[in-house]
């Protein structure tokens, strides 16, 4: 085990003043403190300047009084501070893990800027000392060997041992994440889960890690109002008692569109434009625990239709080239021959912090050989059926880091972290820009055709050394009087018998193809469900316009 540079004395006693402080914190107004299984406690401490874990145990407030006092359902900071926007603070995690299976385990921690892993060999926090250490700043996990990652240390089922973990926030991005792994099992660092609650314990209220219910009980999903119109959105939120509501947001595509802190939880929308909106609703108790309603759409003006071509999920795939070669301009063209370059679905990603969405697609920031890749290429097909006009919308969101470059048919459409004039080829380099959800953007329908369409993207490092690269896309139409068909979308695949069974839904035909890259022919008279004898090698289907 690694001994810690701050003197173990002094740093018992802040651990268990800083307890005592939570009880007397939670046990205000009467009520009973209890150990509280699914979380831990996360404090914040403003102001701090600084990256290393030491600016905090300097602070005169340490640990006696903290800014913010909230809980975690995982072992992550990203649940209370879900994006970089927080700047020079000191922040704290803290309560028992209660291992599920007796054996050895790792534990591994990751952070912006510095942090510090601390682990008692019993319930005790006056016990606890520095298992693990990020002295900079943002790495992944890690094996075994680097400061980051814990000796292995062998624990007991059903025993309470205490745990806590510290960063030091000074600019740009900031978290921190905790893992474990019992030795034996063969998962990748960096791919791991952050600890569940499930194993977590703190000194809370009971019904601390009860989350709030909410649901938007107006406007009706569907409703349409006329352009200019005000819309007000009702909201009703519980949470379990003694906590109570602090805030309901409604949100599209990940933006805060209004906020209500007191019931009734009703938000006048008065600058919507006119299109098809679809709003979420989001409530955060005063644990910091939060929940997010179903969506509702509403449309401002005339009926319009919303198609999604291409999408950051499970489905749409992407083809992509990550050779560090040189691919000059072709590769943004509709005919170009991308058959051999892999595929997968967003987010396609070398990234070791916390993202956005699932990552679907692990790929290496450096290419067959070894070599770092400064540019990464990414290509996706999809049809456009109704007639180019002005009424018709195009929109891109995206997520990616460090900054890209999109193309329509070869022609370029949009650009992100590049400025402006800049001359891009394959080791032109971007700002810094962690992954993040950006957009939505109009797009110029000028290089819009009917029929088949290739979205391409290049996605360009912020310099020869950076740690990560992620990369995910969506592209929606808005046409208005709902005058185009809708896109075709497979719903499911399964077997029944001797029979392959495919289902989907929209306007289409069903192609079948003996191999991934064709050739394609369409399947005679096909309706969904289709059945089809299983017999001989593989067999592949896709839906066209």
């Amino acid at each position: 085990m690694k001994k810690t540079r701050f003197g173990k004395e002094w740093i018992q006693r802040g651990i268990v003043l800083a307890i005592a402080v939570a009880a007397l914190r939670v046990t205000s107004g009467q009520t009973e403190l209890t150990k509280v299984r699914g979380g831990l406690t996360f404090e914040a401490y403003f102001d701090i300047g600084g990256n290393s874990v030491q600016s905090i145990f300097d602070d005169f407030r340490y640990p006696n009084e903290p800014d913010l006092v909230q809980y975690v359902t995982e072992f992550t900071s990203r649940l209370v501070f879900p994006d970089s926007s927080h700047e020079n603070y000191g922040g704290r995690m803290y309560g028992w893990i209660v291992p599920p299976e007796s054996g050895e385990y790792e534990f591994f921690i990751r952070s912006d800027d510095g942090g510090q892993l601390y682990l008692s060999l019993d319930d005790n926090p006056a016990n606890a000392f520095l298992i693990a250490e990020e002295t900079g700043c943002c790495g992944p996990f890690e094996e075994p060997g680097a400061p980051e990652t814990a000796f292995p240390t062998a624990l007991t089922a059903g025993k309470r041992y205490y745990i806590e973990a510290l960063w030091k926030e000074g600019g740009g991005g900031d978290y921190c994440d905790v893992a474990w792994r019992k030795v034996g099992d063969p998962a990748v660092p960096r791919n791991l889960s952050f600890i569940p609650g499930s194993v977590l314990e703190t000194l809370a209220i009971p019904g601390t890690f009860t989350p709030p219910q909410i649901s938007i009980s107006s406007p009706a999903s569907g409703s349409t109002f006329d352009p200019g119109q005000a819309v007000t959105v009702t909201v009703a939120a519980t949470s379990t008692a003694p906590k109570t509501i602090v805030k309901v947001e409604l949100l599209e595509a990940g933006k805060i569109l209004g906020e209500a802190t007191a019931s009734p939880f009703a938000i006048s929308l008065d600058s919507l434009s006119e299109d098809v909106h679809s709003i979420v609703a989001r409530v955060t108790d005063s644990a910091g625990l939060f929940k997010v309603s179903e969506p509702i759409t509403v449309t401002l003006g005339g009926q319009v239709e919303k198609i999604t071509f291409l999408a950051i999920d499970d489905k749409t795939r992407w083809r992509y080239d990550r050779s560090g070669e040189d691919l000059g301009t072709e590769w943004r063209e509709n005919n170009f021959d991308d058959s051999a370059w892999p595929q997968g679905t967003a987010l396609i990603a070398d990234e070791g912090t916390t993202t956005v969405e699932p990552i679907r697609t692990p790929i290496s920031r450096f290419n067959d050989a070894g070599n770092y890749v400064q540019a990464f290429f990414f290509r996706a097909h999809f049809t456009f059926s109704g007639e180019v006009t002005p009424s018709v919308k195009l929109q891109l969101r995206h997520v990616v880091d460090d900054g890209a470059v999109f193309y329509l048919n070869g022609v370029e459409i949009h650009r992100f972290g590049i400025a402006a004039g800049v001359e891009v080829d394959y080791l032109t380099n971007a700002s810094g820009h962690e992954n993040a959800y950006e957009g939505p953007y109009e797009i110029d329908l000028s290089s819009l055709v009917s029929g088949d369409n290739v979205l391409a993207a290049e996605v360009h490092q912020s310099g020869g050394s950076s740690s990560d690269m992620v990369f995910g896309a969506e592209l929606i139409a808005t046409i208005p009087g709902g005058s185009a068909p809708v896109a075709p979308k497979f719903s499911g695949a399964s077997r029944s018998g001797n029979n392959i069974v495919v289902e989907w839904t929209g306007s289409g035909r069903l192609q079948s193809a003996d191999t991934i890259t064709g050739p394609w022919t369409d399947v005679a008279t096909a309706a969904s469900p289709y059945s089809s004898a299983i017999s001989g090698g593989a067999k592949f289907f896709r839906l066209r316009q």
